[in-house]
């Protein structure tokens, strides 16, 4: 069985996973990851705490401008927008939750949405195409952006701290070996060709 290809492949995957999380337990000893480190951390990367602007958004997605006016209209007019979202939207994921998309940060969102969205006010927007369709949004809250606290950053500190124990640890074993990355050896594995399926 240990000979057959994708037996194969998979034992010596597993063995190279093994290898390197022990070689990590390993080098993670000498990692200061403490509190005061984190947080020291934080501290000098103030850019990588950053709080972006958001927006938290309900939509109704519809196939045209003349449902999505319809909509718009019957909306500013007092009707339910969840209901209507249940109803109406083709996004069956938000239409089950009253259209709630929860909140979506400036640079995450598509521009052709963004600037529709991020216009620092609150309510029922006029009809915006997508590619998707046609939405209708209803802007429920607005966020500006701005420096996170530590005890919002607290997790992510420690992350980014152990990432770059990880990255300087890499860096060193690449100084120090003269590593060659030879692409017909990693075709086959060392020897046990990768099954198709695989690939």
């Amino acid at each position: 069985l240990q000979l057959t290809p994708r037996v194969a492949y998979e034992i010596k995957w597993s063995a190279n996973r093994a290898l390197m999380s022990a070689y990590m337990e390993q080098i993670s000893k000498k990692w200061d990851l403490s509190e005061g480190a984190a947080h020291k951390y934080f501290k000098s990367h103030p850019d990588e705490f950053v709080m972006a602007e958001a927006v938290h958004v309900r939509h109704i997605l519809v196939d045209t401008e003349e449902e999505a006016n319809a909509l718009y209209l019957a909306l500013t007019s007092g009707a339910d927008f969840a209901a209507a979202a249940a109803e109406k939207s083709k996004d069956d994921a938000s239409a089950q939750n009253g259209g709630d998309m929860g909140w979506l940060e400036r640079g995450l969102t598509p521009a052709v949405l963004a600037d529709a969205l991020f216009v620092n006010r609150k309510g029922i927007i006029k009809p915006v195409k997508s590619e998707a369709g046609w939405h209708v949004f209803d802007v429920v809250d607005t966020r500006k952006a701005r420096q996170m606290t530590w005890d919002e950053a607290k997790e992510e500190a420690f992350q980014r701290l152990q990432r770059q124990y990880m990255t300087e640890a890499l860096e060193n074993i690449r100084k120090k070996s003269s590593i060659v990355i030879d692409d017909a050896v990693l075709e086959d594995l060392g020897g046990v060709p990768v099954p198709k399926k695989a690939q």
